[in-house]
């Protein structure tokens, strides 16, 4: 008896371990979504109100704006109650987002887009940390770079 009452204490233990593990890793990607949010929003400004001169490519702004956009969602999905497969969508979303406006920045003429970069990919490297998809691949590698150099 004295047996299942403990096999029964470790399992409640451990499905309490659980959902605060969980709730603190969302916790987490909520922060880190709400700041790549922050830094697309500001690179996105940044474009549209450049002197006239001041080159940046065709959509850079609006990219960076869609990228704000699906950071957004992803904190919604992460803060809500939306499933794991909600929250992966999300992230896939933000991946893909961050990965156009990081293109776009990489070819753009202007200095300031580089500089606009480089808190939009220490969030973004957050959020792949807090996701628990930390950067592996090469191009991941320069991501990782560019952040750090904050």
């Amino acid at each position: 008896m004295a047996f299942k009452a403990a096999l029964a204490g470790s399992a409640m233990a451990a499905s309490l371990l659980l959902t605060v593990a969980c709730v603190t890793t969302r916790d987490r990607l909520t922060s880190a979504a709400d700041r790549l949010e922050h830094h697309a929003t500001v690179m996105a400004e940044n474009a549209r109100y450049q002197p006239p001169g001041i080159p940046y490519p065709p959509n850079y702004g609006q990219d960076a704006l869609i990228l704000a956009n699906s950071a957004s969602r992803l904190s919604d999905a992460a803060h809500g109650h939306a499933s794991e497969q909600e929250v992966r969508q999300a992230f896939a979303r933000v991946v893909h987002d961050y990965d156009a406006v990081r293109e776009a920045a990489t070819h753009a003429p202007n200095p300031q887009a580089q500089t606009d970069l480089v808190p939009i990919t220490a969030a973004y490297t957050d959020v792949r940390r807090s996701y628990g998809k930390p950067l592996k691949q090469a191009a991941d590698e320069m991501r990782q770079k560019a952040a750090e150099a904050l």
